[in-house]
C-alpha cells in the first residue's frame, strides 16, 4: 500500500435538520486496501458512503483525494476520478435483460448509436461465465431473486475496475457461493492497486476479507485499527455497546480493551448466541442468548465436551465444527442446518481461536441464527415465480377464451340439430370437458395483477361464521370435529368478499382431504400486532399426517400438488390462495404440529 492517502475526510460535519449525522468524523482510505465500517443503524455509516461518492454534500469539513484538496464532490467529478457505489438499494432498470443492466451506460460495450443486442448478450454471458456467476444474460432483472440482483450490482460495477468500490451493505445480502466469488473479485481488484470501501453488519465479513475497520458510533468515529489487531468480541462490543458516560474520549480505546478482556459479564450480555470452549474442547461459557437457543439441552452441557450440544441428527455440522477446534484455525460454515429439538435452523456459525500471546488457549464459537431471513427470501421467491407466472396467465387465459367460446357454440349448435342419443350422450361429456378447460382458466386469471377487484369492509367473523355453517354437514359426514374460536368481535379487513371466502374454503377443504378417516378441525381467529400494524389471524389446524418435508417448500407453487390429480386436483388451491392475500399486503405460511397434524396461518392488516 502507498504511503499516501487515495481518499481523506477531515473533521467532516453532516447534519439534516436538528439532527446531527457525522460530527466532526476523520476517516482515510489507503490505496489497494479493503476497508470496513461498521456501526449501528443510524450511526452514520452510509452518509459516508454517500459523501464519498459525491451524492451528499457535507456541511462543512476538507476531501481530500490522493493529497489534493477537492473544492467539492459531485456524481460526476466522483466519477471521473474513479469511485462507484453499490447502494442499498439496487439500481437497475427491472424491465430489461440482465446484460442490458451489466453495460448500462458503459462506451466500450455501446460505443455509438447503433444497439448490437447480440453482442450485448455474448459479451453479457462471458463476462457472467468469467466471474462463476450461474445466472442467463437473457434473464429480466425482474425474474431474478433478490441476492441475484444484488450480484448483478456488484458485477456492474467490478467490470469497470473502478479506483474505489464502495459496497454499502450489499456483501450480507449475497448467497454463500456469491459471497465467496465477489470476495476473491475484490482481491483481484485491491491487487491491482485500487480500494475497497464495504459497510456492514456482519462481523464474520470483516475477518473475511478487511484489512483495516473504522467503528463509528452516533456520528464519530471510535477507532480506526488493523482487523487483525482486533479479535472479535471487542469489535462486536466497541460497535454495538453504549460507551460509560463517565469514560474519558481520548481512553475509550484502552478502556474498553481491558475491559473486555477481563469482564465476563460483558461477554455473557453479547446480543449473539457465543459459546466459549477451553483448550480440551470443553465449554467455559455460554451466554444467555446461547443459553436460551439450545434450550433445557444446554444446561446438561455446561463444562462438558461442546460436541454434546450437538446430536445425532446434527453429526455432519458435528464434525465440521470439532474439524475446526482440534485444527486450532478459525472457520466460517454459512447457512448450515441445525436441528434442535425437531426445529430445522439455519444458522451462520463463525469459530475463532483465542490466544494467549502464541499460545492456543481455546476457541469462540458465535451462531447467527437466520432461519427468519431464510424464510422471507423463500416468500420473495415465491412472489417472484407468481408474479412471472401471472403475466402469463392473462395472456393464456384471453387467447384460450376465444377459441372456447367458438367451440361452446358448436356444441350448442349440434346437440339442437342432433336426435341420435348416443352421440347427444358424447356431447354432453364434451361440453362437461369444455367447462372443466374454462374452469382452469377462470383459475388462471386469479394470477393477473393486472385485474379490477372491488374490496368492502369485510367482517372476518360473520364471514367465517356463515361459512362454519355452510360446511358443517360436510364435516359431520366426514366424521371432523370442528372448534371455532374467536379471539375478538369486530374484525375488519379490506378485501373482496369472494376472495375472501375462496381463502377460508379452500383452507378447509384441504383440512378435510387430509383427515380421509375423520379427525378434528380448529379454526382460530385472532388479533396480533407488531410494527406498529394490526393484523388479523386465521388459523386453520387438522389433525391429519402434516406435510412432508419434500412438498413443504412447494406447495404454493402452481400445479404442485400433493394429492392425486387423478381425482380432479389440479394444485391450484393454494397458489390462489397466496396470491389473493399478497395482494392484500398480507401474508401466509404452514408449519407441521406435534404429534401430527398441520396448520396454516393466513395474516391480513385490519382496516380502521
Amino acid at each position: 500500500m502507498g504511503e499516501q492517502a487515495l481518499f481523506d475526510l477531515r473533521n467532516v460535519h453532516l447534519s439534516y435538520g436538528y439532527s446531527n449525522v457525522l460530527d466532526g468524523v476523520d476517516f482515510s482510505l489507503r490505496h489497494g486496501e479493503i476497508h470496513a465500517i461498521v456501526g449501528e443503524h443510524g450511526a452514520g455509516k452510509s452518509s459516508i458512503a454517500r459523501i464519498l461518492a459525491g451524492l451528499q454534500k457535507p456541511d462543512t469539513g476538507l476531501l481530500v483525494w490522493e493529497g489534493r484538496e477537492l473544492a467539492g464532490l459531485s456524481i460526476k467529478s466522483a466519477t471521473k476520478l474513479g469511485i462507484e457505489l453499490v447502494s442499498q438499494e439496487t439500481e437497475l432498470f427491472q424491465h430489461q435483460s440482465v446484460a442490458e443492466n451489466l453495460f448500462c451506460n458503459r462506451k466500450d460495450i455501446f460505443p455509438g448509436f447503433f444497439y448490437d443486442s447480440h453482442r450485448v448478450l455474448a459479451e453479457a454471458q462471458r463476462y457472467l461465465a468469467s466471474m462463476s456467476a450461474e445466472i442467463d444474460a437473457h434473464a429480466t432483472m425482474r425474474s431474478l431473486s433478490l441476492p441475484e440482483r444484488v450480484l448483478v450490482d456488484i458485477l456492474r460495477h467490478l467490470r469497470s475496475k473502478p479506483q474505489l468500490l464502495i459496497l454499502d451493505e450489499s456483501l450480507e445480502r449475497l448467497t454463500a457461493k456469491d459471497f465467496a466469488n465477489v470476495r476473491d473479485a475484490l482481491r483481484r481488484l485491491t491487487a491491482a492497486g485500487n480500494s475497497v470501501l464495504f459497510i456492514t453488519h456482519r462481523i464474520e465479513d470483516i475477518y473475511e476479507i478487511a484489512q483495516r475497520v473504522t467503528i463509528i458510533r452516533k456520528g464519530r468515529r471510535l477507532i480506526t485499527d488493523e482487523v487483525s489487531k482486533i479479535d472479535t468480541v471487542s469489535l462486536i462490543k466497541l460497535a454495538y455497546t453504549q460507551v460509560s458516560t463517565s469514560a474519558r474520549t481520548g481512553d475509550v480505546n484502552q478502556e474498553f480493551y481491558q475491559f473486555l478482556k477481563f469482564n465476563e459479564a460483558i461477554l455473557e450480555r453479547l446480543p449473539l448466541n457465543l459459546i466459549v470452549v477451553d483448550g480440551q474442547n470443553a465449554i467455559k461459557l455460554m451466554n444467555h442468548d446461547a443459553m436460551a437457543f439450545f434450550g433445557p439441552k444446554a444446561l446438561d452441557c455446561q463444562g462438558q465436551p461442546v460436541e454434546r450440544l450437538f446430536d445425532v441428527d446434527n453429526e455432519a455440522l458435528r464434525i465440521q465444527i470439532l474439524g475446526a477446534l482440534l485444527a486450532r484455525r478459525g472457520d466460517v460454515l454459512y447457512n448450515a442446518s441445525l436441528n434442535l429439538a425437531g426445529h430445522p435452523k439455519n444458522v451462520d456459525i463463525v469459530i475463532n481461536p483465542i490466544l494467549d500471546g502464541e499460545a492456543y488457549i481455546g476457541s469462540m464459537i458465535i451462531m447467527n441464527d437466520r432461519t427468519e431471513q431464510e424464510k422471507i427470501l423463500g416468500q420473495i421467491a415465491v412472489s417472484e415465480k407468481l408474479a412471472s407466472i401471472g403475466l402469463l396467465s392473462a395472456g393464456v387465459a384471453h387467447e384460450i377464451n376465444n377459441p372456447l367460446e367458438t367451440i361452446y357454440n358448436y356444441v350448442d349448435f349440434l346437440k339442437l340439430k342432433i336426435s341420435d342419443k348416443m352421440l347427444a350422450d358424447t356431447l354432453g361429456l364434451l361440453e362437461e370437458e369444455v367447462e372443466s378447460i374454462e374452469h382452469i382458466v377462470e383459475n388462471l386469471i386469479v394470477f393477473s395483477e393486472d385485474r379490477a377487484i372491488e374490496v368492502e369492509r369485510l367482517d372476518l367473523g360473520e364471514l367465517l361464521a356463515t361459512l362454519v355453517a355452510l360446511v358443517l354437514p360436510n364435516a359431520k359426514k366426514r366424521g371432523v370435529s370442528l372448534d371455532i374460536r374467536h379471539a375478538a368481535d369486530g374484525i375488519i379487513v379490506l378485501a373482496n368478499r369472494a376472495e375472501m371466502k375462496q381463502v377460508v374454503l379452500n383452507l378447509i377443504k384441504n383440512a378435510f382431504d387430509a383427515m380421509p378417516d375423520g379427525g378434528a378441525l380448529r379454526i382460530e381467529l385472532a388479533v396480533e400486532t407488531s410494527d406498529d400494524i394490526e393484523w388479523a389471524l386465521l388459523r386453520v389446524e387438522d389433525s391429519g399426517g402434516g406435510i412432508d418435508a419434500e412438498s413443504k417448500d412447494k406447495i404454493f407453487f402452481p400445479f404442485y400438488s400433493t394429492k392425486s390429480q387423478s381425482q380432479g386436483h389440479m394444485g391450484l388451491g393454494l397458489s390462489i390462495i397466496y396470491g389473493i392475500v399478497m395482494r392484500l399486503r398480507g401474508g401466509i405460511e404452514a408449519e407441521n404440529l406435534s404429534p401430527s397434524g398441520c396448520r396454516f396461518t393466513v395474516r391480513i392488516p385490519i382496516s380502521r
